[in-house]
């Protein structure tokens, strides 16, 4: 039986509103007893009345009163004491252990209702890329049974690597700066849940390109070593040395003053990707100094660059060397096992803004679907759709725009290395903008306001950053989708040269409604898998706690038979006596281990002829 709350009469009020103790207390007793026949109730004896309540929720019921009306506690308990027929002692101490009870269920109530209802975000490939890069992605993850959503948030940071800082976009709001296209992108997932498998298929095209552009490097390097003036030698491969276009850093563990003395290494405006295939321990350093609650060095750097290009300079420990930036972006993804991602991303509380500055996606396997003329043994990684389109149009398009000298005029006619692209104020793509802005400003106050999951919150409060670095990326994508390609011109690099001039049409027109509703709905997918990757690290350590209880039992049990296996045959009686505390076993632990292992065959138990106590003998392993 639910536990009733407290009634309570309008009949004489105290001066604050609430009703007098006497009132509660004849409110009370008719809550848990109903009077007897011969009386009207108005009595207090608990003689002239009967219980109606189960003896847990009248002491639920005092336990409420007595903390609402402790002027009449003493009688209320004298009232419950009679009906129940025990003590008042007796009855306080078990009073004690209900509030308890309700403290903590109020407590755990309390977290259910801070929880903010489902986002809901179902769309399709088709609804959140041009239909030309849609097409690729869809046929690629087909044919390897990947999930496109991951897909689809590693080709935008893709995006976002390959440009830079040269283009940046404006939400048109004012007195803000250009957002830069960065993103920082997490897969997460358990074993074979491809997760590996969809981030080659970008990463094995980004180290193509670094290997490209890093030949031309080094060939660029030899010809200035045959410069046989020193001084001009040496500022000449100074100058080479700091401006490099590495696009992707790569370590086998990662060290955070190696990673800024190679961004401090790139020229203007690059940025640098930083993926770990598997990235449990991409902040391993944090561990050690989880008690100081402030952000590591290069969280804090990351967090700030997110949302401007990093300028300035870090001091290298030891050392009298300076690594300076120049307007340098960092992009991001790493593969996560689902248990770890915690470790990365806080989801309990985000005051220093690095969580709400990550986007997180649970990979999962699907089916494999292979279009007719595939060939069905599949190809290598330079067969896939996405290397393909990567290496044949992104990169060569992307590498025509930032190796351009880019000589823009601000507002005031001062001279700028970069362009600023702006949503298009008459087809309504800047109206959409401002509107679901408005909209999410008015969510996140009535969160605040309700306390609902911080963490969240603070997601949800950086969607206008977030929704104008996907819009930003989709003109890219969108532009180029158009583009064509000569068959006989080369870049710099060997890669087949686009046909025209890429910046221009990336400025030609501003980015479209169509483009910001893409954008939007990309948005809603990156909240909704926020929530759901939340819900999911919740359940994490008790599902790990619950895997590390087995693994306990399985090597108390492998101990045991393996105790078996050396004695031979041996009887129960001895073999608990010898065993009997190691490990920390009692008999009943060994005695239902051997019920286990005779059961499952691994241990023959039972009485020889003659003899009065069973006798244990070793057959097979536990596997």
């Amino acid at each position: 039986m639910m536990t009733q709350a407290i009634p309570t009469t309008s009949s004489t009020p105290n001066n604050d509103g609430s009703n007098s103790p006497d009132d509660g207390l004849r409110a009370f007793r008719r809550a848990i007893a109903e009077p007897n026949e011969l009386t009207d109730g108005a009595s207090g004896s608990q003689n002239s009345w009967t219980l109606t309540e189960t003896r847990t929720s009248t002491i639920t019921s005092l336990a409420e009163f007595s903390l609402r009306y402790p002027a009449a506690e003493a009688e209320a308990f004298e009232f419950v004491s009679g009906l129940l027929n025990v003590s008042i002692p007796e009855l306080r101490k078990a009073v004690e252990v209900q509030a308890e009870i309700s403290t903590k269920k109020q407590r755990f109530e309390d977290a259910r209702t801070s929880l903010i209802a489902r986002f809901e975000a179902d769309y399709e490939l088709e609804d959140l890329l041009p239909p030309s890069v849609a097409a690729v992605i869809r046929k690629s993850c087909n044919r390897t049974g990947t999930d496109y959503l991951s897909a689809l948030f590693f080709l935008l940071t893709t995006v976002s690597t390959l440009i830079g800082a040269k283009v940046m976009c404006h939400s048109g709001v004012d007195s803000t700066l250009p957002i830069p296209g960065n993103l920082y992108f997490f897969s997460c997932g358990d074993s074979s849940s491809y997760k590996s498998r969809t981030s080659k298929k970008f990463l094995e095209a980004l180290k193509k390109l670094a290997e490209i552009v890093d030949n031309l490097w080094q060939e660029n390097k030899k010809a200035t070593s045959e410069i046989t003036d020193e001084a001009e030698k040496r500022a000449a491969l100074k100058a080479l040395s700091s401006n490099r276009q590495d696009y992707l850093f790569e370590a086998p563990s990662f060290s955070d003053e190696a990673y800024l003395k190679d961004l401090g290494m790139q020229a203007p405006r690059c940025a640098l990707h930083v993926h770990q295939d598997e990235g449990a321990d991409l902040f391993g350093g944090e561990r050690y100094a989880k008690s100081s609650g402030k952000l590591s060095l290069i969280k804090k750097f990351w967090t700030e660059n997110w949302g401007e290009p990093a300028t300035g300079k870090v001091a290298r420990t030891n050392s009298e060397n300076v690594t300076r930036f120049r307007h340098n972006l960092t992009t991001i993804t790493a593969n996560v096992q689902r248990m770890y991602v915690g470790d990365i991303i806080d989801f309990a509380e985000d005051s220093q803004g690095w969580s709400a500055r990550t986007i997180v996606v649970e990979s999962r396997p699907t089916a494999v679907v292979r279009e007719p003329g595939d060939d069905e043994r599949g190809g290598g990684i330079e067969d896939d759709p996405i290397y393909e389109f990567l290496i044949t149009r992104l990169f060569p398009w992307c590498r025509d725009i930032t190796t351009r000298e880019i000589k823009s005029l601000d507002k005031y006619g001062f001279s700028r290395e970069y362009e600023v692209l702006r949503l298009d104020q008459f087809d309504g793509a800047q109206a959409l903008y401002d509107e679901h802005v408005k909209i999410t400003k008015t969510l996140t106050q009535q969160l605040e306001e309700e306390g609902r999951e911080a963490a969240l919150r603070s997601f949800i409060h950086k969607m206008p950053e977030r929704v104008m670095k996907f819009a930003l990326l989709l003109h890219i994508l969108d532009t180029q989708a158009s583009m064509k390609f000569s068959n006989t011109d080369r870049t710099d690099i060997g890669l087949r040269a686009p046909m025209g001039d890429p910046l221009f049409e990336l400025k030609k027109h501003p980015i479209s409604k169509a483009t910001m509703e893409r954008a939007l709905k990309i948005e809603a997918i990156a909240r909704a898998q926020y929530q759901h990757i939340t819900d999911i690290c919740r359940s994490a350590p008790a599902i790990r706690e619950e895997e590390v209880k087995r693994e306990s039992e399985l090597a108390t049990l492998q101990f045991i038979l393996d105790k078996v296996r050396i004695l031979g045959s041996v009887k129960e009686g001895d073999f608990k006596k010898k065993f009997k505390g190691s490990r920390g076993l009692s008999r009943e632990d060994i005695t239902g281990a051997l019920e286990v292992l005779s059961n499952a065959g691994c241990i023959l138990r039972n009485k020889p002829k003659g003899q009065r106590s069973n006798h244990i003998t070793y057959i097979k392993e536990l596997r």
